[in-house]
């Protein structure tokens, strides 16, 4: 389009413009994996072909060291980086036309925060991956693509879970305060986590990523999960355990709303007691306790 005179050939021209479209068009419709082979992978040499599909996990969704692909095809490991670094060196990645990548991306961004294997199934069930990429898979490709990685993956506890940059010190303050109010209170709710975070986070801190910290914590059980009661039977130890076993070791038995009163009472426990939904199910869920009617 830049140039002041037609080409000596323009029918020759205007073919390959129309097949560079027509395989432009066909990127959209394919999966992630297969954009990229295309992008970084289309080179005759078949070895060289494998040796990258398989360093950056374009093949089952799980990335291999370069000590695997070396040992695989016979090669030390560093000429095992230098063919993957001479296929996907580029002057200009962010030029390059990656619908696909686009498209994941904005799809990961809509959801954060996020539990990471929630994300990886989300991904399969949109098509947007055959074979499952895996999220950090995902973002190294994105860095090759010279496109920014809208997320980060932070280990809480037992998972990962997908954030913002911006969110990444969320998830331990969170798993730090929690611990803290249940081992005190024994019960407690996803909005009152967030707002003890608030000297540290003047912004607020968004409730779905708190909500998502709690589930990945030892021992983590919903009590009413529309009002954001929960417990962490790992560390519950004072407050609403024994204010129960008081209780009943005088009833021994109890109407739950008899049993909510008498917790209630305890003002230095509860700014807002919980609910009898909330007692039901802590008593129905702890041993030595039996729930009838």
């Amino acid at each position: 389009l830049s140039q002041a005179t037609s080409p000596p050939d323009p029918e020759y021209a205007a073919e390959k413009i129309r097949q560079l479209t027509e395989r432009i068009a066909a990127m959209s419709r394919c999966a992630l994996e297969e954009e990229l082979k295309q992008v970084f992978a289309s080179t005759p040499h078949a070895r060289n072909r494998e040796i990258v599909i398989g360093y950056y996990g374009w093949a089952d969704g799980q990335r291999h060291t370069l000590a695997e692909i070396g040992a695989r095809y016979g090669m030390t490991r560093e000429r095992a980086r230098q063919i993957c670094a001479k296929l996907v060196r580029r002057p200009s990645p962010s030029t390059i036309p990656a619908p696909v990548m686009d498209r994941t991306l904005a799809f990961l961004d809509e959801r954060l925060p996020r539990a990471v294997p929630t994300l990886e199934r989300e991904l399969r069930e949109a098509g947007l991956t055959a074979i499952g990429m895996r999220l950090e898979s995902v973002a190294v490709a994105a860095e090759l693509l010279g496109r920014r990685v809208p997320f980060r993956l932070v280990h809480c506890a037992s998972g990962h879970l997908a954030v913002r940059p911006s969110q990444v010190d969320v998830p331990p303050a969170v798993a730090e305060a929690a611990k803290k109010e249940i081992y005190y209170h024994g019960a407690n709710t996803v909005t009152f986590v967030a707002e003890q975070l608030l000297q540290r986070f003047p912004r607020g801190v968004d409730l779905s990523l708190v909500a998502g910290t709690l589930q990945l914590l030892e021992g983590f059980r919903w009590l009413d999960r529309p009002s954001g009661w929960f417990c962490l039977d790992s560390v519950a130890k004072h407050g609403l355990p024994r204010a129960i076993d008081k209780a009943l070791s005088v009833a021994g038995r109890l109407r739950v709303s008899d049993l909510a009163a008498a917790v209630s009472r305890n003002r230095r426990i509860w700014r807002s007691p919980p609910p009898e939904s909330a007692l039901a199910e802590f008593c129905r869920q702890r041993p030595g306790f039996r729930i009838e009617g």
